[in-house]
């Protein structure tokens, strides 16, 4: 009742883990009337910092949305193909695209994003970058490191990962905390990273032709790296393992409230 404080007798505290999954596990773009919105945005503010309360870790403003929504009983049509994000998600994003794409593509060649539509490929319309992508050892592409000074004059551009990364064996890089062994998971994370660095590299160029003169900078050398330390997968399985402990302990201990279906 603390979460769900309009009652129980709605969809905050009636839906099961399937419900909830199908109708209410939503994330951005939201296409609502503004008096759906405003019923939710009302309760989200109360629900978000209560959730937060109760489970720190977890990402309370998304399931503050989900449990405000619930409580008014808006379900969600949600649509799946439009997003791509996790690249071990099966149905649940638009991955399909992407496994659909040539494997012969050059995706790390200048200008793939931008042969992609004019060839006219189906594609998500949306690509969240939560997290770094890439292959950790050597070739990431992260939102926190591009570099704030990409849109001057003076500032190079991204620098491309070799061409045949796609079609290598990524085993033989060094210790790895996920398997990219299969041909699918590399196209995946081969087409996450050099898109982005292709695009925001686009951005840059038209930038540069619009506002800078002959002398403007198109050199492709900014490489990003990923600082932290590359773990190997029996340590990042003990982590887990100590932290599943630890909520399980917790969970005995009456610690944690239980929000119904999420």
């Amino acid at each position: 009742d603390y979460v769900c404080f309009r009652g129980m007798d709605n969809d905050c505290g009636r839906v099961g883990t399937g419900e909830a999954t199908s109708f209410y596990a939503a994330g951005p773009p939201y296409v609502a009337t503004a008096a759906q919105m405003l019923a939710i945005a009302e309760d989200w503010v109360e629900t978000a910092p209560r959730i937060y309360e109760e489970y720190p870790e977890l990402l309370a403003e998304m399931y503050g949305y989900s449990t405000a929504a619930a409580m008014h009983n808006l379900r969600h049509t949600i649509v799946r193909s439009w997003m791509i994000s996790n690249k071990h998600m099966g149905k649940g994003e638009g991955w399909r695209d992407i496994d659909a794409l040539p494997r012969d593509d050059v995706m790390c060649a200048p200008g793939y994003a931008k042969r992609l539509r004019e060839r006219g490929d189906k594609l998500p319309q949306f690509y969240h970058y939560c997290r770094a992508e890439g292959r950790k050892q050597d070739w990431i592409f992260s939102k926190h490191r591009v570099p704030h000074d990409i849109f001057t004059c003076e500032a190079p551009l991204l620098a491309y990962p070799p061409v045949e990364m796609q079609a290598e064996d990524w085993g033989v890089n060094g210790p790895k905390v996920f398997d990219y062994s299969s041909e699918q998971e590399r196209q995946r994370v081969t087409f996450m990273l050099c898109y982005a660095i292709d695009s925001v590299n686009e951005a840059a160029r038209d930038y540069k032709r619009r506002n800078c003169g002959p002398d403007a900078n198109y050199e492709e050398t900014v490489r990003m790296h990923d600082k932290r330390e590359i773990v190997s997968s029996a340590k990042v399985r003990e982590a887990r393992a100590a932290k599943a402990a630890k909520n399980a302990a917790k969970e005995e201990g009456g610690d944690r409230m239980r929000i119904p279906g999420f």
